[in-house]
């Protein structure tokens, strides 16, 4: 039971859900069986089997009053008699069942915790019991509660809970259960967090309790920060204060004036600590402190830029959680614009984390480390930006990124989706397919970022040479998601598709109306414009404005009729689709004529413009001393006389240049 205590649980639950086990007759048989009733004699514990009945039981009939208690609140008459009856009959059940109060039921929780052997098991079901039926309501209760909680919290080894069971030699010990500084996963630490909420009454009162015993146990002084206390002390401690942060319901849970010294106390040990588990409990510990107050430090800030750039790749994953969720509550510039007066730091940790979205060999991502580590490191990063982008519309301006930005984001975003290293660890993937599933429904603006990165991803699609197959799955996908439209703001939903229509269509008059090209360029462009053509298909243009209809056939009109691209059944279909009035017939009005060359002429100006802001954001270059450049330029010419040119392969990269006007 100890070792499968989720699987026993999910079981006890179908169970119970499908009514193949009635919960009330079930806690009923168990409070009259003398080794498994809650009403016994001190001198006999329960075993694991009966304790993990006795919370999943009790918690589903408390469940169940709850539910019975909203629906009577909701009826009226026979109906709400009904259900009032139910829930009456419930709690009556659990009165009967449980120590009759709950000074009797902490007494059971301190017997089983100075039981002589390893308990842990059954005092971590009793504490989930006590938080889920009784209440801490007379201070004779408290007291006795809050003397079973500092115990749990202060002590590690002395006391006989944590003593190990007596296992075969040849199984090892299951850790479940047990504490998460001996290798468990944090469950101990989070069911005690719910009883000293439970009993303090609050996570802040909680959290007052806490710290002084934390700060004791982990000795040190504000001058040598953790260094001297035992790795299990300052892990287990720092797990203790993460728990509590977690379990608090709004920020600023902690007094202020105690932050920075409890600060002092861990930052020494997030990046000079030998143990990873210290390192990563103190950091993810510092970045609890600063987003649940307005504390922060250049040196304290530099501990995580130091543990993103070069730490393994568990402590990187806390620095990434605290960077993101920095990001979540406030917008994504706003790391970089509350940091922004350290002079010592350079470079903004949204865009060092943005480089984990375009490539698995960008800089954080190049550290030694076990797979599944780096794995999930990257999957956090992934996951943060998605949220970012679904929640964007709620941050400021100041903080928000540009539309340029998020469409930079999304065409990675899609790539990613194609990504091989992602694809092969689910739940990154899961995140993925779950975004592209409703981002484009969402509301207008991020329908509005999808139609604006088509022709950017079919571009860098095509710039990244992927292969054929992969290339046709990119540009039905992109199809796919230009049909997801937002079911409200449908007029606004058909701008913004008569937006799409005109720029794939003058996206693909530029790349045919050049007299002269590079060779792979115009390879390039017959991938590109098939491409465009498919998702312009995907458009209603039943529900465009006609004169815009006009505008766009005029256009395609004017696409080079010589030219194999344009003598395809989808050309043929996109100009069928776009034929309405005279210009169906071959006269075009001298007006609308005129509209689609203005129409023309602005995008190539904002072609033009992107194509100049990457140049004008690049600062210049400092230039080197002649002597220098000198000295380099003798040993390039020193390196060419020994080494033979390697030529590279023609095949892939011709430039060859040849003009459209003449036959091939």
């Amino acid at each position: 039971v100890e070792a499968y205590e989720a699987e026993c649980e999910l079981l006890i639950k179908e169970l119970l859900e499908n009514n193949l086990v009635n919960a009330v007759s079930l806690v009923k048989e168990l409070d009259a069986s003398e080794a498994c009733t809650l009403k016994r004699n001190a001198d006999e514990c329960l075993s694991s089997a009966c304790a993990l009945t006795w919370r999943v039981a009790c918690a589903a009939i408390s469940s169940e009053a709850k539910e019975q208690g909203q629906a009577a609140a909701l009826t009226s008459g026979t109906e709400s008699a009904v259900h009032a009856s139910q829930v009456t009959t419930k709690l009556d059940t659990l009165e009967q069942v449980l120590p009759a109060s709950s000074e009797t039921f902490v007494s059971l929780i301190d017997f089983h915790v100075q039981s002589e052997f390893g308990m842990r098991f059954v005092v971590k079901q009793l504490l989930l019991l006590a938080c889920e039926c009784v209440e801490f309501a007379d201070a004779t209760s408290r007291m006795l509660g809050e003397v079973v909680f500092k115990t749990l919290a202060s002590e590690r080894e002395n006391e006989n809970l944590f003593k190990s069971k007596v296992v075969d030699t040849d199984r090892e010990e299951d850790y479940e259960c047990g504490l998460f500084c001996q290798g468990s996963n944090g469950k101990w630490e989070s069911a005690l967090m719910k009883f000293g909420v439970k009993v303090f009454g609050s996570s802040q009162s909680c959290m007052h309790q806490l710290i002084s015993l934390v700060m004791n146990r982990m000795g040190g002084s504000a001058e040598h920060g953790a260094e001297g206390v035992a790795p299990e002390d300052l892990v287990q401690g720092c797990m203790l204060l993460n728990t509590c942060f977690e379990t608090c319901s709004t920020l600023g849970c902690v007094d202020l004036e105690i932050v920075p010294q409890l600060a002092e106390h861990v930052m020494g040990a997030c990046v000079t600590h030998e143990a990873v588990a210290v390192r990563r409990e103190s950091i993810k510990l510092c970045g609890m402190l600063m987003l649940h107050s307005n504390y922060s430090s250049e040196s304290l800030y530099n501990v995580f830029i130091t543990a993103l750039r070069k730490d393994h790749y568990q402590v990187k994953t806390e620095a990434a959680k605290f960077f993101v969720d920095l990001a979540h509550l406030n917008g994504p510039k706003y790391p970089q614009h509350k940091f922004s007066s350290f002079k010592t730091i350079a470079g903004c940790p949204m865009e060092m984390l943005k480089q984990c979205l375009s490539s698995s060999d960008c800089d954080l991502l190049k550290e030694v480390g076990d797979g599944d580590d780096k794995k999930e490191f990257r999957k956090v990063v992934v996951e943060g930006f998605l949220k970012l982008m679904t929640n964007h519309s709620k941050y400021s301006r100041e903080n928000a990124w540009t539309e340029g930005e998020q469409c930079d984001i999304f065409t990675k975003l899609v790539f990613l989706n194609f990504d091989k290293e992602c694809g092969a660890y689910a739940p990154m993937q899961q995140c993925i397919s779950v975004f592209f599933d409703v981002y484009s429904m969402l509301h207008a603006h991020t329908y509005q970022i999808v139609s604006a990165s088509i022709v950017l991803t079919v571009k860098e699609a095509v710039r990244r040479e992927l292969k054929p197959r992969v290339f046709g799955q990119l540009v039905r996908f992109l199809t796919y998601l230009v049909q997801r439209v937002p079911a409200q703001d449908k007029d606004e939903v058909v701008g913004i598709q008569q937006k799409v229509a005109t720029s794939l269509i003058c996206e693909m008059k530029m790349q045919a109306s050049e007299e002269t090209v590079w060779e792979e360029e115009e390879e390039q462009m017959e991938q590109i414009i098939p491409a465009l053509l498919k998702v312009l298909l995907k458009l209603d243009v039943q529900q465009f404005n006609q004169d815009a209809v006009k505008i766009m056939q005029v256009l395609l009109s004017e696409l080079p009729e010589g030219n194999k691209l344009f003598g395809t059944k989808e050309f043929q279909s996109a100009s069928d689709t776009f034929s309405v009035g005279d210009a169906a017939e071959g006269e075009v009005a001298p007006d609308v004529q005129k509209q689609a060359s203005l129409v023309y002429d602005q995008y190539l100006a904002m072609k033009s413009q992107q194509d100049q802001a990457p140049e004008e954001e690049d600062a210049p270059e400092e230039e080197e001393p002649a002597e220098e450049v000198e000295k380099e330029n003798e040993e390039e010419a020193a390196a060419d006389t020994k080494a033979p040119v390697e030529h590279k392969s023609p095949v892939r990269r011709r430039r060859a240049l040849r003009s459209r006007n003449v036959v091939s």
